[in-house]
């Protein structure tokens, strides 16, 4: 798991910037099978957890617990992605 743009992403951060590290980030790992986590929760508390596999054409969400964090929610999203 590669953290270094971690510090990047603030609100006040030029969208353009993150967009081209980012791209040079995935461009370093182009060998490798991308795997995007992600969790959402509402304002009524629902909260989701999904990851997608670009290259094997694979997705999956799934609906959590009511009221669980949404740090659990991200740490779940990637469990879920794992095998």
């Amino acid at each position: 798991m590669d953290t270094s743009l971690i510090n990047f992403g603030k609100k006040q951060d030029n969208p353009q910037l993150l967009k081209a590290l980012s791209l040079e980030k995935i461009e370093n790992y182009k060998n490798m099978v991308h795997i995007y986590t992600d969790a959402s929760k509402t304002t009524d508390n629902k909260t989701s957890a999904a990851f997608c596999i670009p290259d094997s054409n694979l997705e999956h969400g799934i609906g959590l617990c009511d009221n669980i964090t949404i740090f659990a929610a991200e740490i779940y999203a990637i469990k879920l992605a794992l095998p």
